[in-house]
């Protein structure tokens, strides 16, 4: 049986990161929603015209922020979005990842590389899954 211990030390690159869904700053915020009902997402990552990483928005912004208020389904997603979130890289550990999500009380995490560009993202269910699934194969 692999040990919890062992799995805590793979990588995010092991436990598989989701494509992220992209958008831009100054796109609308019923673009981000529109896009996490169609994929299923709990989150889209918000990036910068190079593709750097500026932000991240998720459903509880959504619902927390924006639900009662229609009328802000058509502002920029910059001014709804939390800015410079925590980010892991590939070769980070899922240790790491879980860290800042408990420390951070979030559910989502996004992935970059080295020069800040998105390339995935976690979340919590993720994790739980890659662990489930680990654990009961063993």
């Amino acid at each position: 049986m692999t040990e919890l211990v062992e799995l805590l030390e793979y990588t995010i690159s092991e436990l598989g990161a989701n494509k992220p869904k992209l958008v831009l700053q100054t796109d609308k915020v019923s673009k981000a929603l529109n896009l996490m009902r169609e994929n299923g997402a709990t989150s889209c990552l918000v990036v910068n015209e190079d593709a750097s990483l500026a932000g991240i928005i998720t459903e509880r912004d959504i619902i927390q922020n924006i639900t009662g208020h229609d009328e802000l389904l058509n502002d920029p997603i910059e001014k709804h979005m939390t800015k410079d979130p925590q980010t892991v890289k590939a070769n980070d550990s899922v240790i790491i990842a879980l860290s800042l999500m408990s420390r951070g009380k979030f559910r989502n995490l996004p992935v970059i590389d080295m020069e800040g560009k998105a390339t995935g993202v976690i979340n919590m269910s993720d994790v739980m899954l890659f662990f489930t699934n680990h654990l009961r194969d063993d």
